[in-house]
């Protein structure tokens, strides 16, 4: 394995020096997951031979970590590994595949770490054949990581579209708690329940964001399903890390929240115009797939949870960065028409923005 891996970055060196534009770390890199998951394979075997437990139990959880690391690598960029983001929408769904095929790959592994010589032979032949589907899979990806493009295969049902545009609305929620959290610590008001709900919504955001990224099988969310889709949640990625640094700089305190808390409600603004935006992308991209899914319906219903949000924030952020009860009022009377639009629907200047009359058994 070492030395097939100098064999690889001796062909990358050269290859860069003749063309400086070819993506060779990243077939370097892609191609290597091919062999890790072989090795991953023949290590399995060895384990329940019980030929040198302790170092191939090593190796196989080292494989795993490594072929881990890579995948998130491949997909997130790194520096330092010479990797770019990977910003095509087609090859952010493969690479969905493929993740969902290594995690039950995973699991067969783990169990013959578990089991070493008594691992049953089913689990083995297992291991043996899921190996096929997520080689062949990785296959693919390498061709597409090699052409700079992919081609969309995954088929994006009208459920992974309402789950995306729940997922992408929650971002609002998160973003407007975080501004609540910082104004209540500002005022040295509860202070554990400010910073449990601040480390929290932190955190479901950047699940959200995660989710929305690279997609969530077990979630039903698809990877992005365009393009465009996928330069907007990398503004998104941009403020929020920006937003973060922010957040992150000190232990939070009422000196630190005081601080902080004008910096922290413009970036959330900023966040939040983004949040609409991307919204909009998935309404439109709903629409153009199946008119049937109703995005304009859900985006506003889960807008309504936002301007809750938002309200509460506003009241416990009052004096800070400019808020005022007129911007109470302002979300007051705008959470009331959009409930409005809800209940006895509502024409749109587009047909994809028209809203139906809720019936009895939607209330």
């Amino acid at each position: 394995m070492e030395l097939a891996n100098e064999v690889t970055e001796m062909y990358v060196e050269v290859a860069v020096l003749f063309d400086s534009s070819a993506p060779v770390h990243v077939l370097s890199l892609a191609g290597r997951q091919r062999m890790l998951i072989e090795k991953m394979g023949k290590e399995a075997v060895l384990l329940s031979l019980g030929v040198n437990v302790p170092g191939n139990t090593e190796q196989m959880a080292d494989s795993m970590q490594l072929f881990i690391e890579t995948h998130h690598d491949l997909l997130a960029g790194n520096e330092t590994l010479g990797l770019d983001v990977t910003t095509d929408n087609c090859i952010l769904q493969q690479m969905q595949g493929v993740w969902d095929l290594w995690e039950e790959y995973e699991s067969l592994l783990q169990t013959a770490v578990a089991d070493t010589t008594n691992t049953i032979s089913s689990v083995l032949e297992s291991i043996d054949s899921e190996a096929t589907p997520l080689f062949a899979a990785m296959n693919v990806a390498v061709s597409y990581y090699a052409a700079g493009e992919g081609v969309c295969t995954r088929e994006i049902t009208a459920t992974n579209w309402k789950m995306m545009l729940l997922k992408v609305t929650s971002l609002g929620m998160w973003t407007q708690r975080i501004g609540t959290a910082v104004c209540l610590a500002a005022r040295d008001l509860n202070m554990s329940v400010s910073t449990t709900s601040l480390e929290t919504s932190a955190a479901e955001f950047t699940e959200a964001l995660s989710m929305l990224r690279y997609g969530s099988t077990p979630d039903t969310i698809s990877a992005p399903p365009t393009d465009v889709i996928v330069y907007q949640i990398l503004v998104l990625y941009d403020l929020w890390t920006s937003l973060q640094d922010v957040l992150l700089s000190s232990t939070l305190s009422a000196a630190v929240a005081s601080a902080i808390v004008s910096d922290v409600l413009e970036q959330c603004a900023s966040l939040l115009q983004a949040v609409d935006e991307l919204t909009s992308m998935y309404v439109d991209g709903a629409w153009e797939a199946n008119s049937e899914v109703g995005g304009t319906r859900i985006a506003t219903a889960g807008g309504q949870v936002t301007l809750i949000e938002k309200m509460t924030r506003e009241a416990m952020c009052l004096g800070f960065s400019d808020t005022t009860q007129a911007d109470i009022l302002d979300t007051v009377a705008e959470y009331e028409t959009m409930e409005e639009r809800l209940l006895l629907g509502f024409q749109g200047s587009e047909e994809k923005y028209e809203m139906p009359v809720t019936d009895e058994e939607d209330i």
